[in-house]
């Protein structure tokens, strides 16, 4: 075997084949194993493949020491059969985890002996399935056109850990964190030890780009001092991650549009003089940090992180600079992050960040390592050899106190409606007003008030987050169903304005069907939308596009028509702009008024609160989808792991538009089995396939448990389960395909009744709090209530067949 030109790369990526952490551990099962390592200041990452998993091992806290060298962080671990120790960078950038190995022909001075796989019991060289070459080569350059070549192999790593054995297990379920100190040793943490929560953590959601392996952040604004500069309006503005952060780059680095605008804040504070270097950093003439301001990162989902003047700003000895680059590509290097406890959630795709004293070893001067740092300011963005690779979408789950968002609420009618607003006037009064519109529930669906026109005529529209369109009857109307209101007439509103297409047809038509054959059709217009506020001031939406329907059949409703919520550029939410922050929240009372809010109002938090990430198709992207795990009949879970209905990107639709839950058939039967093994009333079952029980009790039955990702439990009450129907009660969790839409799993509205239910599409996150969301006085029994909604089973859903006609 030739090894001449080739290193050998062990396969130990933390990558998406590490299984997922569930931050909430459950009743039924274990918590998640975990264990720790000291870091060497440099960056790392610590693999384990194929490892025994005993009992001692979850118990113990592996560790390896971890060094800082120069501008990168090292990771202390062996490999090899006997174990060979060696140093590895710590790198969040990269994939391959690598060492140079013997023979070696063109190898660079390392501090370890150089690895001799023939010397290994356990090393095996990968096979791929070329006919020339049995071995399996791997070839990476990295951005400084440094270069590793070799070959493919599987070999032993082994860690050491705080108990004193030797760490080769698995379970570490794709969580990571660590703790940078500018100095000394550091520690990297994995699995259940990998949790950053307390007192001042805040998280961000993680995005993922396809074809990269790379961790984004969503940077929205850098603050200088008390000078915030809005990355909104620059081309470096985004909503699905804008930032890598790497741990194997030392600086930070924006795009030079926008770095351009940060340096001009720090000029704007800094009164030293400006000194001028080759590399083009922007340094001042002083010896002190205290003329400097503080830098804060405003990331997504409310996560400021305040930086001490050290992960900014850095010393050569005669100057000070900002360790901030102006670059092609958005970075959050290692010095941004010193001192921080760093933690990486795959199961739930939040990154979050705790205020920490990563120091354990003899303090150093900080400014001697900051001069030793910028001597080396030609980063190496993706020099690393130990990858941390794993895919994590952050989680927002703590709301910060700077300048929150505008925002409003909107009383809710329960059936399914959505309020849009495009090029709405953006006063003070309305920002500072909590907009407000009554929402009723009526027989299956959520309906929300609100005014159209000028002068403004009140509608009342189905709350439909499944649905895109905000339409409502209008006259002339050959074909329209009986609704509540007067049906809105153009002609005698002075805002309405019919849109038009660039086709030989002046007007711009739309034909929406609905999943029950139900369907609308009518022409596309811009229109005043006006919805109260509890200020007394109406919220004013000018020049909105909505729907205004000439033709509509097949609804089972008195509603004036639908106000839609998805992720479409016609949605209400997305209508509303920048103001709302594509934030909002609803509270579903199973009787009685409920409420909508939109923007910092619908922020959801506090006690109770659970949160899950929020996934969307590219084939569907439209609709809002989580990502159910298992459902927990009582004591008996019952894991989607296994079943066809297993997924990781999304696997149920929300949608406030249908009116119950609905599950895959085959997964659904393994549901409705460990139902039948708790209940022992007589089963029966009605025509459509309903599940039923001749009783007239609630407590026979067990509790249901909706278990999503990211360790999201959610509870249910018998009541968003369950429904009395005359003489029995029916279970309301339906099996496909009887579904009116075209999704194998839905989560409707009765079962998120009294939660308070958050969407936050800049953090990609969903939050759950149970609320008594009734404010109405005497309310009717539960019972009544579901017996009155058990007699409309053909609900109106959204729709998943829809053209709009040019």
């Amino acid at each position: 075997m030739s090894f001449a030109t080739r290193m050998m790369s062990m396969t130990l990526s933390l990558q998406i084949l590490t299984a997922f952490l569930f931050i909430t551990a459950t009743a039924s099962s274990p918590p998640p194993s975990g264990f720790t390592m000291d870091l060497i200041q440099r960056r790392t990452n610590s693999p384990s493949s194929q490892r025994s998993n005993t009992d001692d091992q979850l118990r113990s806290s592996p560790y390896a020491d971890v060094v800082f060298d120069n501008y990168e962080y090292l990771m202390k671990l062996q490999i090899g059969t006997p174990p060979v120790e060696i140093e590895a960078i710590v790198d969040t950038g990269s994939d391959v985890i690598w060492t140079q190995c013997l023979p070696c022909l063109n190898c660079f001075n390392q501090s370890n002996p150089i690895f001799d796989p023939s010397k290994s019991s356990t090393y095996k060289e990968k096979q791929c399935n070329t006919p020339n070459d049995p071995s399996c080569d791997y070839e990476l350059t990295y951005a400084d056109q440094s270069y590793s070549k070799g070959s493919y192999a599987s070999e032993t790593v082994t860690i050491k850990s705080t108990s004193g054995q030797s760490y080769m297990g698995k379970n570490m379920h794709g969580a990571f964190s660590y703790c940078l100190s500018p100095g000394g040793a550091s520690k990297i943490n994995f699995g259940s030890n990998a949790i950053v929560s307390g007192n001042g953590t805040v998280s961000t959601p993680m995005f993922l780009k396809p074809g990269f392996g790379f961790y984004h952040l969503n940077l929205d604004a850098v603050s200088v001092g008390e000078t915030r500069v809005e990355t909104l309006g620059t081309p470096f503005h985004a909503v699905d991650g804008n930032m890598i952060i790497d741990s194997g780059s030392t600086a930070c680095s924006l795009p030079t549009s926008y770095c351009s605008l940060v340096w001009e804040a720090v000029e704007k504070f800094v009164t030293a003089e400006r000194v001028t270097y080759a590399d083009g950093l922007l340094c001042y003439k002083t010896n002190t940090m205290d003329v400097f301001p503080v830098i804060t990162m405003h990331f997504s989902g409310g996560a400021d992180l305040v930086l001490d003047k050290h992960n900014t700003y850095i010393s050569n000895g005669h100057a000070i600079c900002l360790l901030i680059l102006c670059k092609e590509e958005a970075l959050f290097g290692n010095t941004a992050q010193n001192n921080f406890l760093v933690g990486y959630d795959h199961s739930s795709r939040l990154i979050s960040f705790k205020p920490t004293d990563c120091e354990v070893a003899q303090d150093i001067p900080r400014d001697s390592i900051s001069a030793a740092l910028v001597l080396q300011f030609n980063i190496k963005m993706m020099t690393i050899i130990l990858s941390l690779q794993i895919i994590t979408a952050f989680l927002f789950i703590t709301a910060t106190a700077s300048s929150p968002p505008s925002g409003f609420t909107v009383d809710l009618i329960h059936r399914r409606t959505n309020s849009s607003s495009s090029q709405r006037s953006n006063v003070d009064g309305q920002l500072r007003s909590s907009p407000y519109a009554d929402v009723f529930f009526e027989t299956s669906e959520y309906l929300m008030k609100l005014k159209i026109g000028t002068p403004p005529v009140e509608i009342d529209a189905v709350l439909d987050t499944g649905s895109e369109i905000i339409w409502t009857q209008c006259l002339p109307c050959l074909n329209c169903y009986n609704q509540r209101n007067i049906i809105f007439d153009p002609s005698k509103s002075s805002t309405y304005k019919a849109r038009t297409c660039n086709t030989g047809n002046p007007s711009c038509n739309y034909n929406l069907v609905y999943g029950d054959q139900s369907y609308t059709i009518g022409s596309l217009a811009t229109e005043t939308v006006t919805i109260q506020s509890t200020s007394g001031h109406s919220y004013v939406m000018p020049k909105t596009v909505i729907g205004c329907s000439h033709n509509s059949s097949g609804f089972v409703t008195t509603a004036s028509g639908i106000v839609g919520l998805s992720w479409m550029s016609l949605s209400l939410i997305s209508q509303m702009g920048k103001d709302m922050l594509g934030a909002f929240s609803y509270c579903f009372s199973p009787e009685g008024t409920s409420k909508i809010s939109f923007g910092s109002n619908a922020i959801v938090s506090g006690d109770g609160t659970v949160s899950t990430p929020m996934f969307t198709k590219t084939e569907k992207p439209g609709f809002y989808y989580l990502n159910l795990d298992a459902v927990s009949v009582g004591e008996a879970r019952v894991e989607t792991l296994g079943t066809p209905f297993h997924a990781v990107d999304g696997n149920m639709l929300i949608d406030s538009g249908t009116t119950f839950t609905y599950l895959p058939a085959s997964y659904c039967s393994l549901v409705r089995e460990s139902v039948e093994k708790v209940v022992t009333a007589e089963l029966f079952t009605t025509s459509d396939g309903t599940h039923c029980y001749k009783t007239k009790t609630m407590d026979i039955f067990p509790v249901i448990t909706l278990h999503f990702s990211g360790g999201a439990d959610l509870v249910l009450d018998r009541n968003n389960t369950y429904m009395a129907y005359g003489e029995a009660i029916c279970l309301m969790i339906m099996c496909s395909p009887m579904t009116p839409v075209a999704e194998a799993a839905v989560f409707g509205n009765r079962a998120q009744n009294n939660f308070l239910v958050g969407y936050d599409r800049s953090s990609l996150q969903f939050s759950f709090k149970p609320t008594d969301c009734g404010v109405t006085e005497d309310k009717k029994p539960r019972d009544s209530t579901s017996a009155a909604s058990f007699s409309q089973f053909n609900i109106n859903c959204p729709f998943t067949n829809k053209t709009i006609e040019n």
